[in-house]
C-alpha cells in the first residue's frame, strides 16, 4: 500500500559520521531491492547462499514471470495473492504477496537431497464449529462430510501442501458424536475431571491428509478426553486416512515410538511428548505401561528417542507441547526440553500449547520454534489472531533455511496474510526470542548470510510513526508494540475471495476510500438527524494487557464533526461488563485528501485489569438538523516498552530527543523510507 513519507533521512555523509558503535552495519547499499507499482509485484530470487537464482518461474493466478540474472521479476498482481516459485535444481516455494510490495523469494539448492517440512500449530474441529457464530450457522454438523472440514483449511491449502512433508498438532481426539451441549451435562463418554474436554469427527484425519497434511502429533493434553476409546478411535481414523502420527499410543512404549516418513529416498523420524501430564486427574492426559494417553516428557527419554531415531533417520524433528497458554515465551523447563533434543540430534524442534505463537530461532544447524500457536481452532482471543505456517529445508541433519508465512486466524478460519497483520506476525516470529531470525520482505528468514542495512532517521518530534515492513530500531528512539496487530489501517490483508475484516462496526459505521489516509481506505461513521443512538466501530474481540503497561491509543482523524469520542473500555477478564472507560474527544476538523491529524490518548493500565477495548464512537446530533461524521484511519493501540527497548519485535517509535534514531534493514533495500506515516 501506498504510504506518504514523513521523516527525515539523514544524508549519507553524515550517517557515516553519526554511525558511533553501528560499525557492523553497512553503510554503502547494495544492490536495491526494487520498489513495485501498485497493481504488480517486483521482487528477487535468492538461494539459502544469498546468490540470485536466474531463470525462476513465478506464478500468480494465470501469470506468469522469469527471473533475470539478477534474480530480479516483475508479475502483474490486482489483489493479496498466492505466488508460486520454481527453479531447476531448486525446492519450489509458495508464499503471499501483496502488490505494491517487494517480495523476497528464498529458493533452497539441493532439491534432490533436500527435504522440506512445513509444521503449523494446533488443530480441532469440534465444540464452537457447531454452534451458530454472529449469526451465522454452524460451520459443521453432525451429518458434515469429509468435503466441510477441508473447507475450513482450503484458504490455506496452498501452503499446507508446500513441502514434502507437512505436520501439525493434533489438539483433538477424534470420535463419534463429537459435539455435546456445553450448557448441559458432560457426557459419559468424555473425560469427567478436566476442565476442558472436546472431540472432532474421525472425517478431519481425511480432511486433513486431502489439505496437504502428511503426519500428525498427538502428544498434548487433549489427546485423552475420549479417554482409552478415544484414543482407539483417533489412531484408526489416521491409520485409515493413511496418516503417520506420533506422540501418543495404548501404551508409553507406543506413545514414544516416532513416526517414520519417506521421501526422496531420505527417512525423517516425528517423534512428540507433553508436559501437560494431568497427573492430578483421571485418568491422566499421558501413557503408562498398560494405559493409553500421550507421552510424558522427561530429558532422559526424550535424548534416547532422539538418539534412537537417528540410527534410522537422516532426519529427527520434535514437538514438544507445553509451556503456558497465551504467554509467547517459553518456560525454562521446556526450553531445557528443546536443548535436549538438539544436543540429542534433532534438526527441528517444534513447540506447542500456549495458542500463541512466539519466536522462531536456530541453535547450532538446528531450527527452534518457541510456540507454533493456533492453526485450525475455535478460540476468539485477540492474541491468537496473528499466526503463521514454519517451513524449515533439512538436509543431512541440518536446517539449511528455515521462512515463516503469516496467516491471520479469525473466526475458526485460517488465511494467508499480507500488510500490517503479516507484519506484526513476521515480528513476533524474528523478535520474541533472540538469534538469527530476520525480517525477510514477506515473512521471517534462518539461513541466508546477513546482510544488514542501517540509516540513521530524525523522527518528528510529537508524531508516532510505524516501522517500515523489513526495518527494525536499533537504538535512539521510544520503542512500541502495536497490540491491534495492524488491524486498524483497514487495508484488505489477507489472500481470497472474502475480505476479511477484524473489526466490529456498527450498522452506520462503514469503510471507504474517502475516508483513508494514504492507504486505500478508512473507517467512517455517520449518524443523521433522526438517529438516536450512537454508533461505533472497535476490534472483534477484547485485547490482553498488563496492569501498569503504559499504552496509547492512536487513530489518524481526517475529518470529526461534534461528538466524535476515542475510548478504552477495561475488563478483568476476557468477558463481562467493563470497569471504568477512558475517553478522548476528538477535534472538530475536515481535512483535504489525503491529510489527517493524529490523536493520541496515553493511559496506564489501571491495577487488576487484564483485557482493554479500544472504540470510535459517534453520537447522534441533538438539535435535529446537521448530520454528525467521522473519518478515521490507523487506529493504533500502543504498549510501550521500556528505556532503551529495541529490536525487531516493536512495529512503533516515537522521537526521544533531537538526536537521530538508529534503524537496521535485514536485507538490501533502495530509497525506502525506515518509518512510515
Amino acid at each position: 500500500m501506498s504510504r506518504k513519507l514523513i521523516a527525515r533521512v539523514v544524508p549519507a555523509a553524515l550517517a557515516v559520521g553519526l554511525a558511533g558503535t553501528g560499525a557492523a552495519l553497512v553503510q554503502s547499499r547494495p544492490s536495491a531491492r526494487p520498489v513495485p507499482d501498485g497493481d504488480q509485484v517486483q521482487g528477487v530470487v535468492r538461494d539459502e547462499t544469498g546468490r540470485p537464482v536466474a531463470g525462476a518461474t513465478l506464478r500468480v493466478g494465470d501469470d506468469t514471470a522469469q527471473s533475470g540474472t539478477d534474480g530480479r521479476f516483475t508479475i502483474p498482481a490486482e489483489h493479496p495473492a498466492l505466488l508460486k516459485a520454481v527453479a531447476p535444481g531448486h525446492l519450489p516455494r509458495t508464499q503471499a504477496v501483496q502488490p505494491g510490495t517487494a517480495a523476497d523469494v528464498l529458493l533452497t539448492t539441493g532439491s534432490d537431497r533436500t527435504v522440506s517440512v512445513r509444521f503449523g500449530g494446533d488443530v480441532m474441529f469440534g465444540r464452537r464449529y457447531y454452534e451458530s457464530r454472529d449469526g451465522r450457522p454452524p460451520a459443521l454438523t453432525a451429518s458434515s462430510g469429509v468435503a466441510d472440514h477441508a473447507r475450513l483449511l482450503s484458504a490455506i491449502q496452498p501452503l499446507l501442501e508446500d513441502g514434502d512433508l507437512t505436520s501439525v498438532n493434533l489438539e483433538t481426539p477424534l470420535g463419534p458424536d463429537p459435539y455435546y451441549d456445553p450448557k448441559k451435562p458432560r457426557p459419559a463418554r468424555f473425560h469427567q475431571s478436566k476442565d476442558l474436554a472436546f472431540a472432532s469427527s474421525p472425517k478431519a484425519a481425511e480432511a486433513l491428509r486431502q489439505s496437504g497434511v502428511d503426519v500428525v502429533g498427538l502428544g498434548n493434553n487433549h489427546v485423552m478426553d475420549l479417554l482409552g476409546p478415544g484414543v482407539v478411535s483417533t489412531l484408526k481414523a489416521l491409520d485409515a486416512a493413511r496418516l503417520p502420527h506420533f506422540g501418543a499410543g495404548m501404551n508409553d512404549a507406543q506413545a514414544w515410538a516416532p513416526a517414520y516418513v519417506e521421501r526422496k529416498g531420505r527417512t525423517v523420524a516425528f517423534i512428540g511428548c507433553t508436559t501437560i501430564t494431568g497427573n492430578d486427574q483421571s485418568p491422566p492426559y499421558v501413557a503408562g505401561a498398560d494405559r493409553p494417553g500421550a507421552a510424558a516428557c522427561s530429558v532422559p527419554k526424550l535424548q534416547a528417542a532422539v538418539r534412537a531415531a537417528r540410527t534410522r533417520a537422516q532426519e529427527v524433528v520434535v514437538q514438544v507441547h507445553g509451556g503456558v497458554e497465551y504467554q509467547r515465551a517459553q518456560t525454562a523447563d521446556v526450553r531445557a526440553l528443546f536443548t535436549a533434543a538438539t544436543d540429542a540430534g534433532a534438526s527441528a524442534v517444534i513447540g506447542s500449547h500456549p495458542r500463541v505463537v512466539g519466536g522462531v530461532g536456530q541453535r547450532d544447524t538446528s531450527v527452534v520454534a518457541e510456540s507454533m500457536g493456533t492453526l485450525l481452532y475455535d478460540q476468539d482471543l485477540w492474541s491468537t489472531i496473528p499466526s503463521y505456517l514454519l517451513r524449515t529445508d533439512l538436509r543431512d541433519g541440518r536446517a539449511m533455511a528455515s521462512t515463516t508465512d503469516a496467516i491471520t486466524s479469525e473466526g475458526g478460519r485460517p488465511r494467508p496474510a499480507v500488510g500490517a497483520p503479516a507484519d506484526a506476525a513476521d515480528r513476533i516470529a524474528a523478535g520474541s526470542v533472540p538469534g538469527t531470525a530476520r525480517l525477510a520482505g514477506p515473512g521471517t528468514t534462518i539461513g541466508q548470510p546477513e546482510q544488514s542495512v542501517g540509516r540513521d532517521v530524525v523522527l518528528p518530534p510529537g508524531r508516532v510513526q510505524r516501522v517500515a515492513p523489513g526495518w527494525w530500531l536499533t537504538k535512539g528512539a521510544r520503542a512500541g508494540q502495536d497490540l491491534l496487530y495492524g488491524a486498524g489501517d483497514f487495508e484488505r490483508a489477507t489472500v481470497g475471495d472474502d475480505d476479511e475484516n477484524l473489526w466490529e462496526l456498527g450498522k452506520f459505521a462503514k469503510l471507504r476510500s474517502a475516508a483513508a489516509c494514504n492507504s486505500t481506505r478508512g473507517l467512517m461513521l455517520l449518524r443523521g438527524p433522526a438517529s438516536t443512538e450512537d454508533v461505533y466501530a472497535a476490534p472483534a474481540h477484547r485485547v490482553q494487557v498488563t496492569a501498569g503497561q503504559p499504552l496509547s491509543l492512536l487513530v489518524d482523524v481526517r475529518q470529526a464533526t461534534k461528538g466524535a469520542t476515542a475510548e478504552i473500555a477495561w475488563y478483568t477478564g476476557a468477558q463481562g461488563a467493563s470497569k471504568q472507560t477512558q475517553t478522548i474527544s476528538l477535534p472538530t476538523v475536515n481535512n483535504g485528501s489525503n491529510s489527517c491529524r493524529q490523536v493520541r490518548l496515553d493511559v496506564v493500565v489501571p491495577p487488576g485489569i487484564t483485557f482493554a477495548q479500544p472504540y470510535l464512537r459517534l453520537a447522534p446530533p441533538t438539535d435535529n438538523v446537521t448530520a454528525h461524521r467521522l473519518e478515521a484511519d490507523n487506529v493504533r493501540l500502543v504498549a510501550w516498552a521500556g528505556s532503551g527497548a529495541a529490536g525487531r519485535l516493536y512495529d512503533t517509535v516515537e522521537a526521544t530527543g533531537s538526536a537521530p534514531a538508529r534503524f537496521t534493514h535485514d536485507g538490501a533495500v533502495g530509497d525506502e523510507s525506515p518509518v512510515v506515516e
